[in-house]
């Protein structure tokens, strides 16, 4: 009984508090608590109650210092189950536990500096001596390397393990909390290069552009977010070839519609599960290409299809899930006489849009595609144990702060995860927001920054003016 009261005693320590947060960087900055070769690295989980390694082990001598890989308040340190453990509140939601210990040095609600001595190495874990080191960021356990200054990687030369030494050193993003200041949000610089050096999940990802796009014009760069590029697709609006090959597309073929496009986007997911199965597929799209990506997860996807992967994440940025009153309005202009030939006019200088192709109709405020979306929204969230949403894909929705083409509003859906980043409706795909924002939501923590502020309440006029000027130029 004495145990279970201390093991829950470990686990109510372990839920964040307003109290326990410290100034101290709790995305990266860390050390290692005990110089050693990690043995064993971190197997996520499937689900909360899966089978995994939610940590890693550490080689190390027992009655080694442990030190603190960083500063935090002890939120526990006591026995639990016949084994030594401490867990450090680093604030932000993120914790790191130790075990088990020889013995314990520090006490609860202690304020530790990072290198404190928190205790010593222990012998009983897997009866050799070992330190396990674990990381939780809200509820969900992550990887305690990536929390390195440099992080580990695994290596199959020479006689295998993990080492730091062959990650390659890349600047860091800027610090970017999303946090409105006096009702903005905050700038963000253009990312020109990596930011990670891992990627946040092992899924491979479909990355989906908007309307008007062509081949090598993605949402963003992927390997930005740490990914090989082997482990990315770029959606094409032509199909695939023969041997699943994405073809080469220009604007004209993304003017088929939304429907078109997802039914491509199901093909290759098929390719993909044939090619890799029991790989999950995240879908990240921008402008159209987050609502092809919506439209196929809400209307087409069946989880209990067997020739298809499970989604593990959607994320949708700059997309006019509820419509595009400037489509409303281009149309409108399209069909008065006196306009239409201005937008013939900026049609055929852009070659990317065509006013009256079915893409245009679709992203019309009300369509059947629009109202498709909508409507699976509801139902999909009414019971998430059933439906598209039933193995757990989580769906993030993201607006532009300037965003002209598609105000804020519109990009989002009731009840989703959504954040408003900086930047216009292209440019916002530029910035090291997005990249951040993105990286966190895949890998399952959540979401830094703030929806709404001032750019919500603008987006509204602007809606409003988009979608009203045309009939007051026009004499129907």
């Amino acid at each position: 009984m004495r145990s279970l009261l201390l093991l829950l005693s470990l686990l109510l320590a372990s839920v964040p508090a307003a109290a326990a947060a410290v100034d101290a960087d709790a995305e990266h900055g860390f050390a290692l608590p005990v110089a050693g070769e990690v043995v064993s690295g971190f197997d996520a989980p499937l689900h909360a109650f899966g089978a995994g390694h939610r940590g890693v082990d550490i080689a190390a001598v027992s009655g080694t210092v442990v030190r603190a890989p960083a500063a935090g308040r002890v939120g526990f340190a006591d026995v639990v189950a016949g084994a030594r453990w401490v867990t450090l509140d680093h604030g932000g939601g993120l914790r790191t536990s130790y075990g088990e210990l020889a013995r314990i040095d520090v006490a609860p609600e202690e304020e530790v500096a990072a290198g404190a001595v928190l205790g010593t190495v222990g012998t009983a874990h897997h009866r050799r001596g070992l330190l396990h080191w674990s990381a939780r960021r809200g509820r969900d356990h992550i990887d305690p390397l990536l929390l390195l200054d440099r992080p580990w990687v695994p290596t199959l030369v020479g006689p295998g393990g993990w080492s730091a030494g062959d990650v390659p050193d890349i600047p860091r993003y800027a610090e970017w909390d999303g946090r409105h200041r006096r009702g903005f949000v905050p700038a963000s610089a253009e990312a020109e290069g990596p930011g990670y050096v891992l990627p946040p999940n092992p899924n491979h990802v479909i990355a989906i552009a908007g309307l008007g796009s062509r081949t090598g014009e993605p949402p963003l760069d992927a390997t930005h977010l740490g990914y090989d590029r082997d482990d990315v697709t770029e959606l094409s609006y032509a199909g695939a070839g023969p041997d699943g090959e994405q073809l080469r597309y220009d604007p004209a073929d993304t003017w088929r519609g939304v429907e078109a496009a997802a039914l491509r986007l199901r093909d290759e997911l098929r390719r993909r599960w044939d090619a890799e199965p029991g790989r999950a597929v995240d879908l990240v799209g921008h402008s159209m290409g987050g609502v092809v990506a919506m439209y196929y997860l809400l209307v087409l996807h069946d989880p209990a299809d067997p020739t298809l992967p499970p989604i593990g994440h959607v994320a949708t940025v700059a997309s006019p899930l509820e419509g595009a009153d400037l489509a409303v309005g281009l149309r409108r202009a399209r069909r008065d006489p006196a306009l239409a030939p201005v937008v013939a006019v900026l049609d055929l200088l852009s070659r990317k849009h065509d006013v009256g192709s079915p893409a245009m109709a679709d992203l019309v405020p009300g369509s059947d595609v629009v109202g498709a979306v909508t409507a699976g929204w509801e139902v999909a969230t009414a019971d998430v144990f059933a439906g598209p949403l039933a193995t757990g894909t989580r769906v993030l929705t993201t607006g532009g702060s300037r965003d002209l083409v598609v105000p804020e509003h519109r990009s989002d859906l009731p009840g989703a995860d959504h954040i408003v980043l900086p930047g216009a409706h292209d440019g916002v795909r530029a910035t090291e927001a997005v990249r951040i924002v993105l990286h966190e939501f895949l890998a399952g923590a959540p979401v830094p920054g703030e929806a709404g502020g001032i750019g919500s309440l603008l987006s509204h006029p602007v809606s409003w003016v988009e979608h009203t000027l045309p009939g007051w130029l026009t004499p129907w």
